[in-house]
């Protein structure tokens, strides 16, 4: 069954994180999902285009969800996909649209989740769904981490923004329902999950300080 790393993300710099904290120590390769906005930076778009990624452009519908979905194929024990439900990283503010806009739209069940959430995104479930089932998935990989937070671009990187920090990472695998319907729900669950080691990393830097 192929591999799938599920991923949050709260920074520019946390997409290093599957490369350096997996891919290499494991010699493996690594198929990205990434956004369409990343190539601008020139060596993304020259070496990424070059490997088998999918830059998504956000919003785009179903033709976007095939080719996130193509990464699963011919998964061998030496290749894995990353990908970061959320879409794009979190704040509060971010959170708060969400909730209401899932509200207006009558997703209870997601406005609901969004609102518990407390220190990251509801998780987008089309293109991981399609993901895990075209790579015949019977579990997928979860990576929360912390350490990350305020650093927003590159930019931030190379000034040196992590110089100094602790960086956390907490890893667990979970088996994928055999039921496709059942698969939304165990996706939010695994996000609430995730959310809830985040606040217990946060409470326990709280205590340090």
């Amino acid at each position: 069954a192929g591999r799938v790393l599920l991923v949050m993300h709260s920074s520019a710099a946390d997409t290093l994180l599957p490369m350096l904290a997996v891919a290499i120590p494991q010699e493996l390769d690594a198929r990205y999902v990434l956004k369409e906005e990343l190539r601008w930076d020139p060596c993304l778009d020259i070496v990424g285009s070059r490997l088998p990624n999918a830059f998504i452009r956000r919003g785009a519908g179903e033709s976007e969800i095939r080719r996130i979905s193509a990464l699963g194929r011919g998964l061998g024990q030496g290749t894995f996909v990353v990908l970061y439900p959320e879409g794009t990283r979190f704040t509060p503010e971010k959170k708060e649209k969400l909730a209401r806009r899932f509200k207006e739209k009558g997703m209870d069940r997601l406005a609901a989740l969004a609102g518990s959430l407390q220190h990251c995104l509801p998780p987008r479930t089309a293109g991981a769904l399609e993901l895990l089932a075209e790579a015949g998935a019977e579990e997928a990989v979860f990576m929360a981490h912390r350490g990350f937070e305020g650093v927003t671009s590159m930019t931030d990187l190379f000034n040196g923004a992590l110089l100094g920090r602790e960086i956390r990472m907490h890893f667990w695998v979970a088996g994928v329902p055999k039921d496709p319907g059942a698969r939304k729900e165990w996706l939010f669950d695994r996000w609430l999950n995730l959310d809830k080691w985040l606040g217990s990393q946060a409470a326990s830097s709280i205590g340090e300080s």
